[in-house]
């Protein structure tokens, strides 16, 4: 199920940000960067406490030196937006926070955030990264050489760690359920670090589908590198990047079928994810800046963000992707947002476009169904997954259909703006048996005219 997210908070309570998720169905929050969690680490083996968290009290949530607290916005916070936008949250836990300090955040969350939500954790951030700013990788770095382990060793032991942490406090059945603890790494190094972390798992505390919810990585796209390409070769290049990225037949083996099988063979019930994705032209590069910005608020740019979201990412099997980021300027150093106006989001086609993917049309509320239309059925039903659609045009047209789950989610293309002739007209679904059992509507759409029928998966 797609589940687009975002992890700029900078406008938390600004009224245009929260009438934003009112026309858009993000079903998470990433709060990475509005909890700070880039390079706020002390130095190994000093830790975080409670007490050294940011409190709603402060002068300021952000990164202030001055008021004696690297850290960014404070949890309380984070439960208030969460509950107000009745999203997900997604929660990066300091590398160097104590287990009194996982023990009691777990506590605040477990009393405070609506219980209907979930939260994924994430150990820090890209613990991976070694570029300045990431100074959390030389923490785990430094306590891996400290407890004799590798520094994806080390990963995955503070991963699970968590897990055990957040689970005392959650209680039986929370892990996997309402925690969802997500191990993540840099998208090349599916066999370098994230296999090896697997193993270590399964080594030292048993099988990881015990402790880890999925397996996560970055799906980032980008073109424009060359000096005078115009927007159209831009989004191309956007194209070839995202392809590119969907099978690895490299010395890596880590595209995101890869990810995904990596993800089922392990058993890992959220199988893959995304932490962070999206258009993203920066670095720092003076070339061609114009034309970047240009095919950002492009139309086409609209089309290259569903290729790499529907086809690319869900229609693969991936499970969550995170946006990054609502809201950000556009220059030389990136071009993230889906706006970079908040307060007028459709200055380009990335925000509606999202708007469109996930809104698509909620099937109980928007969209009656009429069980009595005699040119439309679905059988057998109920299903064991697989069912044949039949229904009659007047004319020759093209047709497609989809499959939405009772919150009105699109989770399966069934076929798309496949030609039809006049007259009665049957198709046979294909790989229906991964789907869950459980109540499903069906969209049809002929021409613009829309129709929809219920269809229930037993088994």
């Amino acid at each position: 199920m797609l589940r687009p997210g975002y992890t700029d908070d900078s406008a938390l309570f600004y009224p245009p940000f929260l009438s934003m998720f009112d026309s858009i169905r993000f079903s998470a929050i990433r709060y990475m960067v509005f909890t700070g969690a880039n390079g706020s680490d002390p130095t190994y083996p000093s830790a975080t406490e409670w007490t050294d968290r940011k409190l709603p009290t402060d002068a300021a949530q952000s990164a202030v030196p001055t008021i004696g607290k690297r850290v960014g916005g404070c949890w309380e916070h984070v439960i208030d937006l969460a509950n107000r936008t009745q999203t997900d949250a997604w929660i990066n836990v300091p590398i160097s926070a104590s287990a009194d300090y996982v023990a009691q955040l777990a506590a605040m969350l477990k009393n405070d955030l609506d219980p209907d939500l979930n939260i994924y954790v994430e150990s820090s951030n890209e613990v991976w990264n070694t570029a300045p700013g990431f100074e959390q990788s030389q923490y785990n770095k430094a306590q891996a050489a400290a407890l004799g382990i590798g520094e994806q060793e080390n990963h995955a032991r503070r991963t699970v760690e968590l897990a055990q942490l957040f689970g005392s406090v959650f209680g039986p059945g929370a892990l996997n359920g309402r925690i969802r603890v997500v191990l993540c790494s840099h998208q090349p190094m599916l066999k370098w670090w994230v296999e090896p972390m697997l193993q270590y798992i399964q080594t030292h505390f048993g099988p990881p589908s015990n402790y880890i919810y999925a397996i996560g990585c970055q799906t980032y796209f980008s073109g424009g590198a060359q000096n005078g390409e115009s927007v159209a070769q831009i989004l191309n290049d956007c194209h070839s990047s995202i392809t590119g990225q969907i099978t690895d037949a490299g010395i890596n083996e880590a595209g995101r079928t890869q990810w995904i099988a990596k993800g089922n063979t392990w058993n890992l019930p959220g199988g893959f994810v995304s932490y962070e994705g999206g258009p993203d032209h920066g670095g720092g590069s003076t070339v061609n800046i114009a034309n970047r910005i240009l095919a950002e608020r492009s139309a086409g740019m609209c089309a290259e963000m569903r290729y790499n979201l529907d086809d690319a990412f869900i229609q693969l099997g991936g499970a969550l992707a995170m946006q990054f980021t609502l809201t950000s300027g556009y220059n030389r150093y990136g071009c993230w947002g889906l706006t970079d106006d908040v307060n007028n989001p459709h200055r380009n086609f990335k925000f509606a476009c999202l708007q469109d993917l996930l809104n698509e049309v909620s099937t109980d509320v928007e969209a009656p169904i009429d069980e009595s239309d005699p040119g439309f059925s679905v059988f057998p039903n109920p299903s064991n997954g697989h069912f044949i659609l039949a229904f009659s045009l007047k004319n020759a047209a093209r047709c497609a259909a989809e499959l939405y789950n009772p919150q009105g989610k699109r989770i399966r293309v069934l076929f798309s703006e496949k030609p039809f002739p006049a007259g009665d007209n049957s198709i046979e679904t294909a790989d229906g048996a991964t789907l869950a059992e459980g109540l499903y509507f069906v969209k049809l759409s002929v021409a613009g005219d829309v129709r929809w029928k219920r269809v229930v998966v037993v088994r």
